[in-house]
């Protein structure tokens, strides 16, 4: 049996909150086919098959999966993130909304998005300490109270 119509039923009255949400910000691309969706929004494809919002979408990030992107950080990374008072993040695959234990019929679009915004900003984090923290090792007489205040201005 084809859930086609629950999908495009749930898609078409999730794309009205994102295009409230998300007004002004972005473009929102749809293509309907005939196994299931095509939504594009801000740089993230999601592949909606016809068992939406039964089994979770694809999305994809910059032409590579987003199971990619949930690679959990080393046990060093998470270690200076507590050094500079970032909650640990614990491995990001356990936790998401597309991962098999993580999703469920209530999760919507807006969830994942959400959650994508998380990773990237975790990222984007573990990036900037990597950053400070080679350019402050080649400068002696830096202290860590130092790299503990750039990094807080860089994490707000």
């Amino acid at each position: 049996m084809s859930y086609y119509k629950t999908a495009l039923r749930r898609t078409n009255n999730e794309l009205v909150d994102l295009a409230m949400a998300y007004r002004n910000k972005c473009e929102i691309n749809v293509q309907y086919t005939e196994t299931g969706i095509i939504l594009n929004i801000d740089r993230i494809t999601f592949i909606i098959s016809d068992k939406y919002p039964f089994q979770p979408p694809d999305a994809i990030i910059n032409e590579e999966a987003y199971s990619k992107w949930l690679t959990p950080p080393s046990r060093q990374i998470r270690d200076r993130f507590t050094v500079y008072g970032i909650h640990d993040i614990g491995c990001y695959c356990c936790h998401s909304k597309l991962g098999r234990r993580g999703w469920s019929p209530g999760c919507k679009i807006m969830d994942v998005l959400g959650e994508i915004n998380i990773v990237r900003k975790s990222k984007r984090q573990i990036r900037y300490i990597r950053l400070l923290e080679s350019i402050f090792k080649e400068r002696p007489g830096i202290n860590e109270s130092i790299i503990m205040k750039t990094m807080e201005y860089l994490l707000i």
